[in-house]
């Protein structure tokens, strides 16, 4: 009887100490369970992190391009109104040296009638002088 209690009190003994390392393993769990909460959570919170990250940068990406845009088509037209204004300008400087010509001309023929006017109020004076002279 003493052999049977002995064996017993092993096996209570036994089972004691399986249903303490059956709750210590549960505790464990637990906290690796609540461990792995947190993670997932941080890890989630990152992910959005990330997004919000991404989402800005590619806003200011489409800024940037944008404004890219905007750039170009205004060094285009700039591009565009200097090549009129060149054009525009050759066109006046040619207008104003065909002007300057034509006065050239006129004031030309005009020299050369006013000393053929010249010549003959010489040639008249002359004769006046002669014909005193007599």
């Amino acid at each position: 009887r003493s052999e049977l209690e002995g064996k017993l009190q092993i096996q209570e003994d036994a089972a004691r100490d399986q249903s303490l390392e059956m709750e210590r393993l549960r505790s464990e769990l637990a906290e690796k369970n609540r461990e792995l909460e947190d993670t997932r959570r941080a890890l989630k919170r990152s992910e959005a992190e990330r997004d919000s990250h991404r989402t800005h940068a590619s806003k200011e990406i489409a800024k940037a391009e944008l404004t890219i845009r905007e750039l170009r088509e205004q060094v285009a037209d700039l591009t565009k109104q200097k090549a009129e204004w060149e054009k525009r300008k050759r066109e006046e400087t040619l207008a104003l040296s065909q002007k300057a010509q034509y006065r050239v001309k006129a004031a030309e023929q005009r020299v050369v009638m006013l000393s053929e006017q010249l010549q003959a109020l010489h040639q008249e004076l002359n004769g006046l002088h002669d014909d005193m002279h007599m």
